[in-house]
Parts: structure tokens; C-alpha cells; sequence
């Protein structure tokens, strides 16, 4: 707790009792690296996680330590390079592989991304946010028509949650899968678009009506041209 907030005589006064009753844990030797990471003194802290990961390569909680230390110093390529290291010898580990698509989204390597994502998904068949996810990156990609398929199956297991991201997210695909005629039942483009309208305008008129405005113009700008708000029907030309 001393840690999280970072107060130093919380931490100094603990740190000191324990080392004082363990100095040759590693346990407490893994607490002075997270303590010098607190500090700003992260040479000094990679040194004690590479030595204690030299005596054993496998502990979990050292390398993920030194994952965490990179990332911390905006040492993005490393704590990548150093989480696929982890991930060769602990491969069912689904947070780390969440960590790392999270990474790779955000250094734009969508495709690593995605298949890290894909490992995710099949540790967590059920999580409707993990679904939601992998569909915005297919979106990325621009596979459209399989970020549409996995938007709907995210909103099928939603259990009665609202999820709003996802809803926007079958809108945005179905608009441009309708723009751009791709090879899909247009209609079906069409009524998803329009049932993903309503339910997110029938969300803000119970949850946030102040929003609703900015909601509604935001649905207008991804309808077709040939298309308006709340109408199923195209427009006769």
C-alpha cells in the first residue's frame, strides 16, 4: 500500500522490518527492486532482477517485474522483445498476452496484435470486451466483414449489457460494407446498422440524455448518403 501511493516512511519503516526478519529472501529481494523502481532508481533495480533471474529463469514475478520497470521508462521495444521472451516458456499466461496486443496496438503493429489477441480469445471464449477488442483490430486492418462478425457475437454474449463500443463498432463496419457494396446481403447491412442505431439512441435517452445530440449526429455521419437516420427505407432518386 506504501508503494501504490509512494510514501516514503510507510515504505522505508516496512521494508526495513522485513529485511531486518528475511535478508536472504528473494522474496524480499524482489520487494527492494520494486522499492527502487518507486525511487527512480531503475538501473540499480534491473540489476537485481537480471541477477535474480540468472540464479532462476523461470520466476515469474521477476520477469514480469522487468516488464513492468521497461514499460515504465517508456522502453517500449524492450518490454516487448523481453514479454515474447516470457511468453516462449509461459504460453498459457492470457494477461501477458493481453499486455502484449495492448503493446503492439499501440506501437501500430496491428497484425502482431491480432494474434496475440487470438491466443486471448481462446483462454476467454466468454468475455465480451476481449471480442470487442479483437473486432476493432480486424476493423484496423480493414476486414470489415469479420470485424462485423465478431461485433455481433461480442453483443450476443453480452448477457443484457449495453455495449456501447461494440454497437458503434457493427454501425461503423456496416456503413462501410454498405458504401463500398462489398460482397455481404446488402439488407443486412442495412438492418444492423439500424438496430445497433436504436439501441444505442434508447441507451442515451435513459442513461445520458445530454449526450444524446452528439450521439445522434455522430450515427447521421456513418450513414450511407443514401440513407437517413431512423428511416429503413432508402431515399427514391
Amino acid at each position: 500500500a506504501g508503494l501504490d501511493i509512494y510514501d516514503a516512511r510507510i515504505v522505508s519503516t516496512h521494508f526495513d522490518a522485513i529485511k531486518g526478519r528475511f535478508p536472504n529472501s528473494k522474496r524480499t529481494l524482489k520487494l527492494k527492486a520494486t522499492v527502487l523502481e518507486g525511487q527512480g532508481h531503475f538501473e540499480n533495480e534491473e540489476k537485481i532482477l537480471k541477477a535474480i533471474l540468472k540464479d532462476e529463469p523461470t520466476d515469474v514475478v521477476a520477469r514480469k517485474r522487468r516488464v513492468a520497470m521497461l514499460k515504465s521508462q517508456g522502453r517500449h521495444d524492450q518490454a516487448i522483445a523481453a514479454l515474447n521472451t516470457y511468453l516462449r516458456c509461459f504460453m498459457a499466461d492470457e494477461e501477458a498476452w493481453l499486455d502484449l496486443a495492448n503493446m503492439y496496438i499501440r506501437a501500430g503493429l496491428i497484425e502482431q496484435a491480432v494474434f496475440c489477441l487470438e491466443d486471448v480469445l481462446l483462454a476467454d471464449r466468454y468475455n465480451m470486451h476481449m471480442f470487442t477488442k479483437y473486432a476493432d483490430a480486424m476493423y484496423t486492418q480493414g476486414d470489415y466483414i469479420t470485424a462485423k462478425k465478431y461485433y455481433v457475437y461480442s453483443l450476443s454474449i453480452s448477457s443484457g449489457v449495453r455495449n456501447i463500443r461494440a454497437l458503434f463498432g457493427l454501425c461503423q463496419a456496416c456503413s462501410v460494407l454498405e458504401i463500398t457494396k462489398a460482397a455481404v446481403p446488402q439488407t443486412q447491412n442495412q438492418r444492423l446498422f439500424e438496430w445497433g442505431e436504436r439501441t444505442i439512441i434508447r441507451h442515451y435517452l435513459t442513461a445520458d440524455k445530454t449526450k444524446l445530440d452528439t450521439v445522434v449526429t455522430a450515427l447521421m455521419s456513418l450513414r450511407p448518403d443514401d440513407a437517413t437516420l431512423g428511416n429503413s427505407s432508402k431515399k427514391k432518386k
